[in-house]
């Protein structure tokens, strides 16, 4: 059964991957399908042994094809935030224009030119897609933690020149799971202090103009990159792990009186405040939470169009079985009911990423503490950017 495996990659490599594909799916499943209990095992277990070949194989040529499809492409320099915007399933690296699918995939230097990126885009995307699939075919359960290891690997990573505003006060830095995590302390010392938590894929300095209007208004701020981000070690960041920092930020530089949070950091800041003692004077400030990761995960299968159901549960019981939790557990909508701070909830109407539906249902339990606002028209990223946005957090305050 081994050999024979070997042998039909061996023959299809040279053919086009859309033709070798579908021919090697067959043969693979051909050999679970014998009825002889004892030869079903052998078959499965030859089939574990050379897993790691196929998948080598399969990236290979999957490099090959995407480098083809490209080849008449010209080499520029792409406009970063353009690349973040319609290439979300690439990081790009300036200036080598390298494009980095989440490990253990390849690494595939390209040229291409800037009117390509939306063909990059579905590249990458069939890419990630045919490659959880052949992996759910050989192990779900090791497919699904593959899964989980990508959702949980940002995008890009800060790497910015940095804000004055961090960079000309007290850095801080303490350790999490054998991780440096780096950050900022600003006008320390003062008697009410605000935390400033990014979200995904981003970093403290994104967020310099409210540290400037908290300094303003008399607090004490820390802002720090997650795990995984910005100046921080690390190579992957989960919500739970994302809580647990919050809770070591404020027990080693709080109490925390102000928590403002962007995207991932809202659900994370939730499920720390569970557990983190505080108060109906503890302000909550959630800018386009991402509020059920349930709703997260769905509209990731759908974006990379995956459509394996197996795979999909298989990864409810890995996320189950690391952390000690079903993923619906992780949601906004069930912490918030733990959380006696005042809240101020703020979700554009527009946003892609973390959709309003989910906030609405919250908004729908009307929660005492909660106060929402809904805006349009500013999306995900700009929300947190916008002027009116940063005055009606500022008079939350």
């Amino acid at each position: 059964q081994r050999e024979q495996m070997l042998g039909a990659m061996a023959y299809l490599a040279p053919q086009p991957l859309s033709t070798a594909l579908p021919k090697l799916v067959p043969k693979l499943s051909q050999t679970l399908s014998d009825p002889h209990p004892k030869v079903q095992a052998a078959a499965r277990q030859a089939l574990r042994e050379v897993s790691d070949s196929i998948l080598i194989w399969f990236e290979a040529r999957a490099a090959q094809s995407l480098q083809a499809k490209l080849t008449e492409s010209t080499s520029s320099a792409f406009l970063l935030s353009t690349c973040k915007t319609e290439c979300p399933a690439l990081v790009i690296s300036l200036p080598n224009t390298v494009a980095t699918l989440p490990e253990p995939m390849s690494t595939i230097f390209i040229n291409s030119n800037f009117g390509k990126m939306k063909i990059q885009q579905k590249l990458a995307i069939g890419y990630i897609r045919n490659k959880l699939n052949v992996q759910a075919m050989l192990n779900k359960s090791r497919a699904a933690e593959k899964a989980f290891e990508l959702f949980c690997t940002p995008l890009s990573r800060y790497t910015g020149k940095g804000s004055e505003v961090f960079l000309q006060s007290e850095k801080l830095s303490f350790d999490f799971e054998g991780n440096t995590v780096r950050g900022f302390r600003c006008n320390h010392p003062q008697d009410k202090k605000a935390l400033i938590l990014h979200g995904f894929s981003s970093s403290c300095h994104k967020f310099d103009h409210y540290a400037k209007a908290f300094i303003q208004k008399g607090f004490e701020v820390l802002a720090f990159d997650a795990p995984a981000h910005g100046a921080s070690d690390g190579k992957t960041i989960n919500a739970l792990q994302y809580s647990e920092v919050i809770e070591k930020i404020v027990m080693l530089y709080g109490p925390v009186d102000v928590f403002l949070c962007h995207s991932l950091g809202g659900l994370a800041a939730s499920l720390a405040l569970e557990k983190i003692p505080h108060n109906e004077q503890t302000k909550l400030i959630l800018i386009a939470p991402a509020t059920e990761t349930t709703s997260a995960i769905n509209n990731a299968f759908s974006f990379l169009g995956l459509k394996n159901t197996q795979l999909r549960s298989e990864l409810d019981e890995v996320i189950k079985r690391i952390s000690g939790h079903d993923t619906g557990w992780f949601s906004i909508r069930r912490a918030i009911r733990n959380i006696c701070a005042s809240v101020l909830w703020i979700h554009d109407e527009d946003d892609d990423v973390t959709p309003l539906e989910d906030a609405l249902k919250v908004k729908e339990d009307a929660p005492s503490n909660v106060q929402f606002m809904v805006t349009k028209g500013l999306g995900h990223r700009q929300v947190y950017r916008d002027g009116t946005v940063k005055d009606r957090v500022l008079a939350f305050l």
